[in-house]
């Protein structure tokens, strides 16, 4: 059986980093095939101007034009992928909204402070009806592509260098939230007293409105909805949104759920404690139908790795990660930034290669086992010191302190 379609690697590539015309696409799509990889997913998004050419939305103009005044890179991946066998998808990232037209027109769409604090003036704000339906149109925009499948990403909201845009820690104070929470916890309550995980998992019962309503429109196209989800159930983008991948699933908000979508979290299933939390997310979704991915953020790993240890090191270590995550019963793993790793074209099909190569069949291990982290070695001769004192697992492999709470 071809590996990609035995244990699927999709590959996320963000545009706004490695942007490319009609000849890069091609060779993108060509040097992915060629590595085994199932897909790459692009990034549509830089913090809300869109990589393609949307007519709802605001556009990158001077992106896309750079390439002709028609090009469009999503059109050129979509295209390129069903000429050369490859899976091609959008990812949209659902709290990226620096430059989003919507909010600049209708600043109540944004996540609001209370009365005299700053709004959070990146973030759309998923209580607000105006903007379930402004994205539920972009979504109609993603139908009319035919990708293969539509990833809505949980973890990134950017303000731009050096702008100087608010930034509230405690936002979420919308009137439909407020409203909500009143409806549910006394008309009495002054929103400054509003408990705070209450509001979170009230805008959690919103942005599932939101995802519920865009599966659906995917479903009908046959278009798979992959989500990302945290264990802990905080997305690391805003903090007043609390999305609990249970009622993700029993909701049907999506075909397939990313764990964990988010940098905090990133390490932790490589811990016992986590691996206890994947196995609950897993065996859950799979009961539903759905499936479930492990996360992997290349340009916070793979990069590192490679700064610290050379080529050879996350050569080494790519095989015993795949095992890893294979042995966790994933369906498949989606690898983030992995474009990121190098710009260089004959390098970065080197990485890949490597990562494709690294399919072979592995024994699953039982639910409640617990699996060692993969190891590395670094080459003792270049490196004794860190061979000798392995110091670098702790930093690389081993649970954060974040174990303990995002599984609880």
């Amino acid at each position: 059986m071809d590996n990609a379609a035995a244990w699927p690697i999709w590959l996320n590539w963000d545009y706004n980093c490695l942007t490319l015309g009609d000849k890069g696409i091609t060779d993108l799509v060509r040097q992915a095939r060629q590595a085994g990889m199932a897909g790459i997913v692009m990034r549509v998004s830089n913090k809300g101007a869109l990589n393609y050419r949307s007519k709802v939305g605001e556009v990158y103009h001077e992106r896309l034009e750079a390439f002709g005044p028609d090009f469009d890179p999503l059109r050129q991946l979509i295209t390129e992928g069903r000429r050369q066998g490859l899976g091609v998808g959008v990812w949209f990232d659902l709290y990226e909204g620096a430059y989003d037209k919507l909010l600049r027109e209708h600043p109540e769409c944004r996540s609001l402070g209370l009365p005299g604090q700053p709004a959070c003036e990146t973030v759309p704000c998923y209580a607000e009806a105006a903007v379930r339906e402004y994205t539920l149109r972009l979504v109609d925009e993603f139908v009319a592509y035919q990708p293969d499948r539509v990833f809505f990403c949980t973890k990134s909201s950017h303000a731009p260098n050096g702008s100087g845009l608010a930034n509230n820690p405690d936002p979420g104070f919308n009137a439909p939230a407020v409203a909500r929470y009143r409806e549910l916890w006394g008309d009495k309550v002054a929103p400054p007293a509003f408990d705070r995980a209450k509001l979170a998992a009230i805008h959690g019962e919103f942005l599932l409105d939101f995802l519920a309503a865009a599966h659906q429109r995917l479903q009908v196209a046959r278009i798979e909805t992959v989500l990302g989800v945290t264990l802990s159930g905080n997305l690391q983008a805003v903090g007043n949104v609390h999305l609990d991948w249970r009622q993700v699933i029993a909701r049907r908000a999506a075909d397939a759920l990313v764990v964990a979508n988010s940098r905090p979290e990133m390490r932790v299933l490589f811990s016992e404690a986590g691996q206890r939390q994947w196995h609950a997310v897993a065996t859950a979704a799979h009961d539903a139908g759905m499936k479930c991915f492990p996360y992997v953020v290349a340009s916070g790993t793979y990069s590192a790795l490679i700064q610290n240890f050379g080529t050879a090191a996350v050569h080494d270590y790519l095989p015993r990660q795949m095992d890893y995550f294979r042995a966790l019963g994933g369906d498949g793993l989606v690898v983030h930034d992995m474009d990121l790793l190098t710009y260089d074209a004959g390098l970065r099909q080197c990485h890949w290669q490597v990562l494709g190569q690294s399919l072979a069949p592995v024994a699953l291990a039982p639910a409640t086992a617990f699996l060692p982290p993969p190891k590395l070695q670094p080459p003792a001769d270049l490196f004794p010191v860190a061979a000798a004192t392995m110091m670098w697992p702790r930093h690389w492999y081993l649970a954060s302190s974040l174990a303990d709470t995002a599984t609880s």
